[in-house]
């Protein structure tokens, strides 16, 4: 068995979206508490989102059968670039740039695979591959370290968001009040709605 790491940065930037909007399991999860939102895009602008940004979209796999196919496919596909290349590898070092310059595809593949326990979400994912371009990465702070991202091109139209959802709060009234403000001056959305899911931080 031969085994080697690749010796060059490359760079995968996911950006999670969910078919559910209004589930307190991501409420909880990944929003402050009483502050967060959730963003509603209607399809043709996320077409336009991932054809300026040449991105990829991808509904995320959860389950054994479906993990087996995506890996299957992937192989399938590697085999056939392989059947393809006129002088074959005969060097662990060939067989190296081989995968190196797949290794787009493979992590854009390997990063729709996620645990059935995550299969309320109904994610799907942006996914950005690119070798390393310090220029197109920002930092941001993070928990424990500084989180790397790179920006993308939402187009410059009035009111790109189908609709922005409050999510729970301890004074709705108040804030709804102040997110609808905020959304109209911006023309952030076409319409704002709230939750009602009764949700409080002990």
């Amino acid at each position: 068995m031969v085994w080697w790491r690749f010796n060059q940065y490359f760079n995968i930037f996911v950006f999670s979206l969910s078919e559910e909007d209004n589930l307190l399991s991501q409420w909880r999860s990944y929003t402050p508490h009483g502050k967060g939102v959730s963003i509603e895009i209607a399809p043709h602008v996320l077409k336009l989102i991932v054809a300026a940004n040449r991105l990829k979209l991808g509904k995320c796999l959860y389950t054994d059968e479906d993990h087996s196919q995506v890996l299957l496919s992937l192989f399938e596909h590697l085999w056939g670039c392989y059947a393809q290349v006129e002088v074959k590898p005969v060097t662990t070092h060939a067989f190296r740039d081989f995968f190196q310059s797949k290794r787009g595809t493979i992590l854009e593949a390997l990063s729709l695979v996620k645990h059935g326990a995550f299969s309320e979400e109904r994610e799907w994912r942006l996914i950005q591959c690119h070798d390393d371009q310090s220029e197109k990465i920002s930092f941001r702070e993070g928990p424990t370290m500084l989180i790397p991202y790179t920006k993308i091109l939402i187009g410059e139209e009035r009111r790109p968001f189908k609709s922005i959802r409050m999510g729970p709060s301890e004074n709705p009234d108040l804030a709804l009040a102040s997110l609808l403000r905020f959304v109209g001056q911006n023309q952030l959305a076409q319409s704002v709605i709230r939750s009602h899911i009764p949700y409080r931080k002990l």
